[in-house]
């Protein structure tokens, strides 16, 4: 951790009291700041939104911070909490001028608000505020920034400009002259801002003008002129009778999307009143009235900005609401949007899913994608371990074919490591860091298959492993954003600590190396003497064979043993974590724990894991539902899935979506796997969703491992990953072994409850340090 001077641990900050009513805490706690995403600042300025206002009126959190737009400056911040002699991982500094924005009267996060000394916030809601500008007008514009970006998601205009029949429509209308001046509205689409004259209403003026859109206000004739300053084509006064009638006319009848930024009942009749004939959308940011939903041809749709921390807003109706992701999939169009990276990102719709996963390679390419996104030209020094990931293809390969063997040694691990990790006690409750200690439980067993019996057990060794891990996400995340020219400093600089790392895992891996190539010439091994099967001897005779050139070169070797760790490692440790997170904090009404008990006796016969087998685990429905479950709600890989790049000019795909060279597609695989249309209470975890009886018309139930357009952590196809088998199988046995010896529950401090995840760009990951606690059973 990264700080300006030694922090106070309690502030003063306005909480809550009830409807309406304030106290100003002098004792309050500082905000926690756990993961590497979040910042401390301290609170220079704030400003008051109406939200603050409805938020304390109608649905207050007695005992929560208040506030929601903030600047300041950057007081402390994480490094990397692995290793804190990484100081690359993020741009932000101490002493930065920053503006953001919070979720202030939080029912989830009480302690965290704008209306404090200090404030905690995630890096994606912090922006560096320009030299020219003051912290005290900075304050003003956070959640106005960010209400505008969400009301033009929720118009779906970039996706509109996709098709080719909007843009001749526009192009089409005529030029006219009216009493609002001259304007040509040739080749521009009208975007209707209700409310010119609110900070939100001069914010949209200007990003739609600086998008190419052309902006037209309603506002007061005393806002008039300075809605036009801002980039306004032309302004309408909201208190003339002819109104609504004036803008159609202007518009030529072409009106397509409408920003309410007033939100009442009489705002939303003349956005309606101005939309054109055909049709179009309408956004407001407070809850419409439905009587004034009177043209189905319109599509109406409110937002809170709060939305975007990816959490539930659990407020009084009508402000609570589940978490929104947004699914442009289900209506059979390509979006452009946003994306970490300078590339063209483009969501398809899952009707092109079958299509584009039956393209060959060189038209659309797995390996181009995940070479650009993980960056190993920089991590692990050349980007071979990506574009040429020979070491991946051996385990789809070969995995089947020695699954059956590999299970006893996977089970031989977890049963030394657990009680290692989680102690022998049956008396005393231990209290554990989930994640940090599952790391350490499956980087032992996938260590075994991936090194073998002899440093699959060295704590050095699996320690550097994972620092290379966090180490290859640090870069990651310090290349990804920035164009090349930026990369070739970032890049080298993010990795220094990381290509030590992987040195000194090299020094651990030469006598093994060594070893295996005099097995490879003959010279170490007996006749009828059986040879290792782990992924380091199958890479070194793959080598021997297709490879020779790196089979010589150790440092090779090593690398592409750091590769396969952070595909089996990381994602794993991940999974395995919200499984257990959310079988702990199932409803009691499912009685998670004991059903799976009891199959887990009936099935693998209780705690003797010497019988246990895959044809064995296969009979584990329940269980394999639940971690099914877990999946569904906690997609490992972030809201996107099934990633590829376009590799020649021309291709269409059978919708008629057109698709550049270069261009990253995508499936919102998150949003298919909450859809309400598919699952009955959708966010909703139901430990045995899968594994009920089915009923009258229903489809045989998916297992964990099978892949779908609706059902992506695996991705589809052909190049669906190889080692979600062995995974299966892994899971099954860290449940069986976990539930088996001990009894789990939840620290006192957490109530009973389950800690939320939290989101980290586009990832959604376990809350930081989640703890519970586990007790040796008296079996």
């Amino acid at each position: 951790m990264t700080t300006i001077s030694s922090l106070p641990r309690t502030q003063r900050a306005l909480k809550v009291a009830k409807s309406n009513t304030f106290d100003l805490i002098t004792n309050a706690p500082v905000p926690a700041f756990d993961d590497n995403d979040t910042v401390l600042i301290r609170v220079v300025h704030v400003a008051i939104n109406p939200v603050d206002g409805k938020a304390a009126d109608l649905s207050p959190t007695p005992g929560a911070t208040s506030g929601t737009d903030f600047a300041g400056i950057v007081v402390a911040l994480q490094t990397d909490a692995h290793d804190n002699t990484d100081k690359s991982q993020s741009t932000l500094k101490i002493g930065d001028r920053v503006m953001g924005f919070v979720f202030g009267n939080n029912p989830q996060i009480r302690d965290n608000g704008a209306f404090a000394e200090y404030v905690a916030v995630s890096r994606r809601f912090l922006w560096c505020v320009p030299t020219h500008m003051s912290l005290e007008a900075a304050a003003s514009l956070p959640v106005g920034i960010a209400s505008v970006g969400l009301a033009l998601h929720y118009l779906h205009i970039s996706m509109q400009l996709l098709r080719e029949e909007a843009l001749k429509s526009v192009a089409a209308a005529s030029k006219s002259r009216d009493r609002h001046g001259t304007f040509d509205r040739c080749d521009n689409i009208f975007v209707l801002v209700y409310g010119g004259g609110t900070s939100t209403g001069a914010i949209a003026i200007q990003v739609l003008k600086a998008s190419g859109f052309t902006p037209i206000a309603c506002c007061s004739l005393e806002s008039a002129g300075r809605a036009k300053h801002l980039g306004a084509a032309a302004t309408f006064d909201y208190q003339s009778a002819t109104c609504g009638r004036d803008i159609r006319e202007y518009t030529n009848d072409s009106l397509t999307y409408a920003i309410d930024c007033i939100s009442e009942s009489t705002s939303m009749s003349l956005c309606y009143e101005a939309i054109g004939s055909t049709g179009g959308r309408y956004v407001s940011l407070d809850p419409f009235p439905i009587r004034g939903c009177v043209r189905r041809s319109i599509v109406p749709a409110w937002i809170c900005s709060y939305t975007q921390f990816g959490q539930p807003i659990s407020w009084n109706p009508p402000y609570n609401l589940d978490e929104r992701p947004g699914d442009y999939s289900k209506h059979g169009k390509a979006v452009l949007v946003p994306s970490v990276g300078v590339h063209t990102a483009m969501i398809m719709p899952e009707s092109a899913m079958n299509w584009a996963m039956s393209q060959p390679d060189d038209t659309l390419s797995i390996i181009h994608a995940f070479s650009e996104l993980n960056q190993t030209k920089y991590s692990l020094g050349n980007s071979r371990y990506w574009s040429d990931p020979w070491q991946l293809s051996l385990v789809k390969a070969h995995l089947s074919s020695i699954l059956p063997s590999l299970i006893p040694q996977l089970n031989e691990e977890l049963a030394d490591a657990l009680p290692k990790h989680l102690g022998t006690d049956t008396e005393n409750w231990k209290e554990i860091e989930l994640e940090r200690t599952l790391r350490k439980v499956i980087s032992q067993m996938l260590s075994r298959f991936i090194v073998g019996s002899g440093l699959c057990r060295d704590e050095t060794y699996l320690g550097l492993a994972y620092k290379v891990i966090l180490g290859m996400m640090t870069t990651i995340w310090a290349t990804l954003p920035y164009p090349e020219f930026m990369r070739s400093i970032t890049g080298p600089i993010s990795s220094w600590h990381t290509q030590r790392n992987i040195s000194r895992i090299q020094e651990l891996l030469k006598p093994l190396y060594n070893e295996r190539l005099s097995t490879l010439q003959n010279k170490g091994r007996s006749d009828g003497e059986q040879q290792p099967q782990d992924l380091l001897m199958m890479m070194m005779r793959f080598a021997q064979k297709k490879r020779p050139n790196e089979l010589a070169n150790l440092s090779i070797i090593t690398r592409r043993v750091c590769a396969a760790n952070f595909v089996a490692m990381h994602q794993s440790t991940i999974v395995a974590t919200n499984i257990i997170l959310n079988t702990v904090g199932s409803d009691a009404a499912f009685n998670t724990i004991a059903t799976l008990r009891d199959e887990i006796t009936n099935v693998l016969g209780g705690t003797d894991s010497a019988g246990w087998s895959k044809e064995r685990f296969s009979q584990m429905t329940k269980t394999d539902s639940v971690a099914r479950e877990s999946m569904r709600l906690n997609f490992p890989l972030g809201t996107r899935g099934s990633m590829r790049t376009v590799m020649k000019d021309g291709l269409q795909s059978p919708e008629g979506i057109r698709l550049q060279k270069g261009t990253t597609i995508s499936w919102l695989a998150s949003c298919a796997q909450v859809d309400a249309d598919r699952f009955e209470e959708p966010h909703k975890f139901d430990p045995f969703r899968f594994s009920r009886p089915l009923k009258e018309g229903e489809g045989p139930k998916d297992a964990f491992v099978t892949t779908s357009p609706q059902y992506l952590p695996f991705g589809h196809g052909k190049h669906a990953c190889p080692g979600r088998f062995m995974v299966d199988d892994m899971f099954k046995m860290i449940l069986a072994h976990l539930l088996t010896h001990y009894d789990l529950a939840w620290p006192a401090e957490y109530q009973g409850k389950q800690p939320p995840s939290i989101w980290q760009a586009e990832l959604s990951v376990p809350p930081p340090r989640a703890r519970i606690l586990v007790k040796r059973r008296k079996i």
